[in-house]
């Protein structure tokens, strides 16, 4: 999001220094646009991603935690602004921009951000990273809930919640400095210190470059609202006359005296070392008074100290509980996971089943006999499951030792036709009688392969029921070409089976009433109606 070039020219003449070294400006400036985000941390992180695993929608605890960190703000607000969901009012307002994103977009979101790592390189000693890191978030909290209270309490019209937010982010650029060179970070606070100045003046001298115009670029790259831009910017320049020129420029007065009074009410570390006296012309502009300037000062340290609890920032075991957490997380994730992949292939066998019913139905007719729609069933049943060589018989009454078969190789289906039983053969093989299964076909169906003039790889082929109210009506015989447990083809065909044996039953049906053997078509789609209706996840 770029800032106005009307603003630009303003600021630059009343922001005008000299840089001793241009080139170690770009060099800092370049090494800190690499960033993609703040890191948080490991309280924050694992308070916010034990949230997230128990969340199925968007609570206000969930906004409650992201408006409390640095980080974890910059980076949501950063996925509002590329999803376009921001507020049409132009406000900063988190929650209701979240109400039109899905929660596993903000999950995405959060997972890209980094935590905080306390490593003695850069710091010293092992522990100092972590207490500098503290004192940071805990003084962007002191000026946001206080840009918050002067919002509410001055004459101007600004919306508290932008101004909550400008102030939590106004120092981005100083948390990126000590994010991408603690060494140097540590050393400029030195500075500060030794010299009793401010970190801006310290960063010029050393950097040739502030924290200010870092933490613009990153607003812009983040695509940050443009009113927190305004306050990351310009939050240390004469606000009151560039107010003047840009009246949306007035959130940059509320963030810089929210600034000026948490520095004297000592909530954080800035790094700035020089006195935060309040200028006048700045309490004059947004006309507040000393008991309002009092007020704010006396419910500071409360509010701020509620949020501090909520995020665990002072946690003495902060790196174990984000570690527990972790773990938890990706335990219950992995979980989800397994259920999410047996769902998902749950609508894949319904897809095929509902796909697999349309199309039989479709090719079949009231003129057509009980074996022509065999065939058809046997012909869908290799097309949409991509098998092999496919013989279906139906299923002879007990006196009778023929059957009728058809058989579908290749897509080519043959002719119906009659094939003997031997007497010591099993039309209906007896693992059948007690429902549904899956048998190997090489155990039970010799006499039948013996007849047939197709190559069925007997290693890999299975023959299934096809069931009408529990009885057997036909037998389909089918090699499979791909890996799978018997489990999972039951899952994938009983469906499709019953759905086949309904349809020859009625058939049959027909043939024993009327004494025709064709397919009844108001009777039949009934039927089908039912069989659907019998099986729920179809």
């Amino acid at each position: 999001m770029l800032v106005c070039s009307h603003l630009v020219s303003v600021v630059e003449s009343y922001m005008s220094q000299e840089i001793t070294d241009a080139a170690a400006g770009r060099e800092v400036e370049f090494a800190v646009r690499r960033l993609d985000s703040l890191s948080m941390l490991p309280s924050v992180a694992a308070r916010f991603l034990s949230q997230l695993t128990e969340a199925k929608r968007w609570s206000s605890d969930l906004s409650e935690t992201i408006e409390a960190d640095p980080a974890l703000a910059a980076g949501i607000l950063s996925l509002i602004g590329r999803e376009g969901a921001a507020p049409a009012d132009g406000t900063g307002s988190i929650r209701q921009a979240l109400d039109k994103l899905p929660i596993h977009a903000v999950r995405d979101a959060f997972f890209s951000l980094r935590v905080f790592q306390d490593l003695a390189t850069g710091y010293g000693t092992a522990g100092r990273g972590v207490l500098l890191k503290r004192q940071l978030v805990l003084h962007a909290l002191a000026v946001a809930c206080c840009a918050r209270d002067i919002a509410e309490a001055a004459s101007v019209r600004i919306d508290p919640q932008t101004a909550y937010l400008a102030g939590l982010l106004h120092d981005i650029g100083k948390l990126a400095i000590e994010q991408a060179m603690p060494k140097s970070f540590v050393r400029l606070l030195e500075q500060a210190k030794s010299q009793q100045a401010g970190l801006c003046t310290i960063e010029q001298k050393y950097l040739g470059i502030d924290h200010t115009i870092l933490g613009k670029r990153l607003a812009e790259k983040w695509r940050l609202p443009n009113q927190i831009t305004l306050a990351v910017w310009l939050h240390h320049s004469r606000s009151c006359l560039i107010s003047q020129a840009v009246p949306d420029a007035v959130i940059v007065q509320v963030v810089q005296l929210a600034d000026l009074l948490a520095r004297q009410c000592g909530i954080g570390q800035s790094g700035s070392c020089d006195r935060p006296d309040l200028p006048a012309e700045l309490v004059g502009c947004l006309a507040i008074t000393d008991q309002k300037l009092q007020h704010i000062r006396g419910n500071l340290l409360e509010a701020v100290g509620r949020r501090t609890e909520l995020l665990g920032i002072d946690s003495a075991n902060a790196e174990t509980l984000y570690r527990d957490t972790v773990h938890t997380a990706a335990a219950r994730l992995a979980a989800d996971n397994t259920k999410l992949s047996l769902e998902n292939r749950r609508f894949q066998t319904d897809a095929s089943c509902f796909g697999f019913a349309v199309d039989f139905l479709s090719s079949v007719d009231s003129a057509a006999e009980v074996i022509e729609a065999a065939q058809e069933f046997a012909a869908g049943w290799q097309k949409f499951y991509q098998t092999g060589p496919v013989c279906l018989y139906l299923a002879a009454p007990s006196n009778c030792r023929f059957i009728e078969a058809v058989v579908v190789e290749g897509g080519r289906k043959s002719g119906p036709v009659s094939l003997p039983v031997p007497p010591q053969a099993d039309v209906i093989p007896a693992e059948l009688a007690d429902g549904f299964a899956i048998l190997d076909a090489d155990d039970h169906m010799d006499w039948l392969f013996e007849q047939l003039d197709v190559d069925f790889d007997l290693g890999s082929t299975k023959l299934a029921p096809l069931l009408s109210n529990g009885r057997v009506v036909g037998v389909i015989v089918f090699e499979i070409r791909h890996p799978a447990g018997t489990e999972n083809l039951e899952e994938r065909f009983r469906p499709i089976a019953s759905i086949g044996g309904t349809v020859l039953d009625m058939a049959f049906f027909f043939y024993l009433i009327i004494g025709e053997r064709r397919l009844p078509p108001f009777f039949l789609y009934q039927e089908i109606l039912l069989i659907y209706q019998s099986f729920p996840d179809i």
